[in-house]
């Protein structure tokens, strides 16, 4: 037997009679089904489960593995915004040991054919909250408390016998109101579609079953039907402990119609100030006509345009559903709390990059994420892979992110560490640091050779000074130097020069870093990487390099693919070669 957990929003409006119709839509498919009537199967079983366990109260139900299916419609057609979570057996909830529960039956204490108290009878009050209250009670963790309801369609013979009932009454002699009163009741109960029923409680953990009992007092009908408790003996139990853990019909079988059991058993309204119900945090809604989704019919082509990169289960519609190569052009954002699943969404979408031999440049913070995509890059590729690993002394990457190509990417360039800068020390920043820094950086791109380094060197040294200087044609470069910087007073430039020196020094002094920014040529260019589809993977575990050293360097890298992104401006839009960066947070 498989099974449906169901969760729906705190927040619902939903009542009893949702329930009504979908129980009675299973009375239509057994009706389907039944061209041989006389023969009884377990096939034709619906197990109603309410289930406490661990403190949290859950709405299960389940059916034969053919029947799933149409149980899952019927739900999702009267319960919308229900979210149904399938499961092959009952176990997931937890390891039930049925050694050492108890369990009784409730049993109809008169004629089948009697009605207990229904929905109609209740005015403001849900019945079923008395029983989600007992459930609720006990503070034990390990208390269990299982509400258990085989049904299955009945036939045509309880009618018959309600009939014969009704007819000996209209033909008695003598009617008493009380008569009269059964008369009515029977009818009433001959409304809806009868269901043979066993309901079972099940309990664990100093739980009394007599308790519960009174929970089910509240559908007594005077001159009707009640419940009352049945134990089952020495001999018996082991069969009925068997029974209700593989959701079987055995024991007493009670005659109960749709409506009867959606007074039991429904799903609870926003009404029920009940803590600890399973309720459901996700609302559903259906995919856009227009999502890209893989099917049978799904060419080829179409397969290497779109990067699949989860399932939709919209009302029993399962897709695998990605993103046009069109669409990933804009960039993609992906927002979600620790844990949800954010980095392992990044390497899914890599990988399949990778596998298509697409250009790809993964940077992560933590480190995790390359060690997973490495193991997943096909021999074909290992040779496009750079790797880049900071933490690695025992191998050099020069990485100088004042080296332009052009004289078009200079300003590019000043501008992007600019806003490095700013992003690490905004609390600090002012105009006058940066319109220094801004001279500064301008000076080095202009002249050959320089590196980040030297930032500390230009401001210190006026000889250098001098000697960079002879380089650059610029005049509004030497009007900074030699008009604005050295008419300052020295304790003014002093002030003016320490934030930057404080800044830069911190990275100029630090082994990991300097070991990389001080060469004045960077070992792989980004643009050939980004034209030659290769694959760049940059290891900036925070816990091997420091938190502020894994951002410089890696919002050096973003800054160097962003310009020779931009660079691609000169090329023709059918020659630019696609290549997708991926920044863990």
């Amino acid at each position: 037997m498989n099974f449906l957990l169901i969760k729906i929003p705190r927040n619902n409006e939903y009542t009893y009679e949702q329930c009504l119709a979908l129980i009675s839509g299973l009375v239509s498919k057994e009706n389907k089904k039944s061209f041989i009537p006389f023969i009884k199967s377990s096939k034709n079983n619906y197990s109603l489960n309410i289930l406490s366990i661990k403190q949290m109260i859950y709405f299960v139900v389940g059916t034969e593995k053919e029947n799933i299916t149409h149980l899952k419609n019927q739900i999702l057609a009267q319960y919308s915004k229900a979210d149904l979570v399938e499961m092959e057996n009952f176990g997931e909830f937890g390891d039930i040991d049925y050694e050492v529960v108890d369990v009784a039956e409730l049993n109809l204490s008169s004629k089948k054919y009697l009605p207990i108290k229904t929905m109609v009878s209740f005015q403001d009050v849900d019945p079923i909250s008395s029983i989600l209250s007992g459930m609720s009670r006990s503070p034990d963790p390990a208390a269990l408390f299982w509400l258990q309801i085989i049904i299955s369609p009945a036939g045509k013979g309880w009618q018959k016998s309600a009939a014969a009932r009704i007819n000996s009454i209209n033909n008695s002699e003598i009617k008493s109101q009380g008569m009269q009163t059964e008369s009515s009741m029977i009818q009433e109960k001959l409304k809806y579609h009868g269901f043979k029923s066993n309901i079972r409680i099940i309990t664990k953990s100093n739980i009394d079953t007599k308790s519960i009992l009174n929970a089910f007092s509240i559908f007594s009908e005077p001159g009707g039907n009640s419940f009352k408790l049945k134990y089952p003996n020495f001999l018996t139990k082991r069969k009925l402990i068997n029974a209700v853990k593989n959701h079987e019909n055995y024991g007493t079988t009670n005659l109960l119609n749709t409506l009867e059991l959606a007074t039991i058993w429904h799903l609870p309204s926003g009404t029920i100030n009940i803590p600890n119900i399973k309720w459901g945090k996700r609302l559903q809604l259906d995919a856009p006509e227009d999502l890209p989704i893989a099917t049978e019919n799904t060419t080829d082509e179409e397969k290497r345009d779109t990067t699949y990169i989860g399932k939709v289960d919209f009302k029993n519609n399962k897709h695998i559903f990605g993103i046009k190569s069109k669409d990933r052009l804009r960039h993609v954002y992906i927002v979600g709390k620790t844990g949800t699943g954010k980095s392992s969404f990044i390497d899914n979408m890599a990988i399949e990059d990778i596998r298509k031999g697409h250009g790809v440049a993964v940077l992560d913070p933590h480190g995790d994420a390359i060690t997973h995509i490495m193991d997943y890059i096909p021999k074909n590729r290992i040779n496009d892979v750079c790797y880049f690993n900071p933490a690695d002394t025992e191998y050099e990457y020069p990485l100088n992110i004042l080296e332009v190509e052009n004289e078009n990417q200079k300003e590019l360039v000043v501008s992007g560490i600019i806003a490095i800068f700013y992003k690490l020390y905004h609390d600090s920043w002012g105009p006058r640091l940066e319109h220094i820094l801004r001279n500064v950086l301008f000076t080095l791109v202009y002249s050959e050779n320089q590196t980040l380094p030297d930032i500390v060197k230009i401001l210190h040294d006026k000889k250098y000074r001098q000697k960079v200087l002879e380089q650059i044609d610029d005049p509004q470069i030497h009007q900074f130097w030699n008009k604005e910087f050295d008419s300052m007073t020295e304790k003014f430039m002093n002030e003016a020069i320490s934030p930057i020196l404080n800044k830069v020094g911190q990275f100029a002094t630090s082994p990991i870093i300097r070991r990389i920014i001080s060469h004045p040529k960077s070992k792989v260019k980004i643009s050939e990487l980004m034209d030659n589809k290769k694959i760049f993977l940059v290891d900036l575990s925070q816990g091997k390099i420091g938190e502020d050293n894994a951002t410089l360097l890696g919002s050096m890298l973003i800054t160097q693919i962003q310009i020779a992104a931009m660079n691609r401006a000169f090329q023709n839009e059918e020659d630019r070669v696609p290549f997708y960066l991926y920044v863990d947070e």
